[in-house]
């Protein structure tokens, strides 16, 4: 099998573990995986989703990035431990930015009817399976 065999079947375990994130999440209309450097790994998104395309999923794999940078500083500064998520509520949604492991970032986003108790849940729901297959990435 060739090198890229093994990352192509691993990539597309992520497209198919996101995918079951938002199938199975109300409101999530997006998800994401990232690394903490902003790369984009991986994204999924429903059709009514404001981000559909792989230009789009890169900027916000790079905001997510930031997200994180912030969050650290925010949490070293409150003496608030470890930081772990972000979540950034908006007029019309939310999103919720969730480190995986030491190099990985879960995003998942909706906009209206999506409350920060369901986001909190989705996330909660998302990140065993995601973290699986990305520990089976090495991310």
């Amino acid at each position: 099998m060739s090198e890229a065999g093994p990352e192509a079947a691993a990539e597309h375990t992520l497209r198919r573990t996101l995918r079951r994130v938002l199938d199975d999440s109300l409101g999530i209309e997006g998800a994401l995986v990232a690394t903490t450097e902003g790369l984009l790994v991986e994204a999924e998104f429903a059709s009514t989703a404001q981000v559909t395309s792989r230009g789009q999923a890169e900027a916000v794999a790079a905001m997510a990035s930031a997200a994180v940078g912030i969050g650290v500083h925010f949490t070293r500064h409150l003496g608030l431990g470890d930081s772990t998520a972000c979540v950034v509520q908006g007029g019309n949604g939310c999103i919720g930015v969730q480190r995986v492991g030491s190099r990985g970032v879960l995003v998942l986003f909706g906009g209206d009817g999506l409350t920060m108790a369901r986001l909190n849940l989705a996330v909660r729901q998302a990140l065993p399976p995601v973290q699986e297959v990305l520990v089976g990435m090495g991310v």
